[in-house]
């Protein structure tokens, strides 16, 4: 197994993530996964830039790489500049093709400030999507497939999660029929999935 640890979040998330405001905070924290074992660290949109940017010079000070989203105010160029070794789910390079990028970060801003630690991060680019489809610029994204290529920047495009959302939808439709196993889940945990589930699709 090659092992991440929890998360490291930034000023928001669940019980389990290891949650950071600061640069200083996000530095401890990456210390504490190497003493922990850990392969490489994960990290999430939540953090601000200062404490993303100490996170993965953290990470090349502990010899781990550093992965994971690209935060909000950060641009994908820019965290592949400063040795993010995988992006997931294309994090920030979608944002970067578009002609809109910086009226979409603006609105992506406000909507985190007035949301604190409510606001969901699938809701905000689910919210964008037609913008980003609408204001697309090949070029842009020439431009930063060859800086990733520079920086050896891998992407993870998660290319299955379009799938398995419209299965999520059918399965919240029927309210889970079918599924045998669901007997070994907690219900507060099939409440919680529904929830999730009902804000994306319905």
């Amino acid at each position: 197994m090659v092992v991440s640890g929890p998360i490291i979040y930034g000023i928001s998330g669940p019980a389990t993530a290891r949650t950071s405001a600061s640069p200083e905070e996000t530095r401890g924290r990456v210390r504490q996964l190497k003493q922990a074992g850990v392969d490489f660290v994960k990290l999430y949109s939540y953090l601000t830039p200062p404490a993303f940017f100490a996170a993965i010079d953290e990470a090349k000070k502990q010899r781990l790489p550093a992965v994971g989203h690209v935060p909000f105010g950060v641009t994908a160029s820019a965290a592949a500049k400063a040795g993010l070794k995988s992006i997931e789910h294309l994090e920030g390079a979608v944002i970067e093709s578009t002609d809109l990028q910086d009226s979409l970060r603006e609105e992506i801003r406000v909507r985190i400030q007035e949301g604190k630690k409510g606001i969901q991060v699938a809701q905000i680019e689910v919210d964008q999507t037609e913008r980003y489809r609408d204001s697309y610029n090949s070029n842009r994204l020439q431009r930063l497939n060859a800086l990733f290529i520079k920086y050896r920047t891998w992407q993870c495009p998660t290319l299955i999660s379009p799938e398995s959302a419209g299965v999520a939808a059918d399965t919240l439709a029927n309210d889970f029929a079918g599924y045998p196993y669901l007997r070994y889940v907690p219900k507060t945990t099939q409440e919680s999935w529904k929830h999730q589930m009902s804000s994306l699709f319905f």
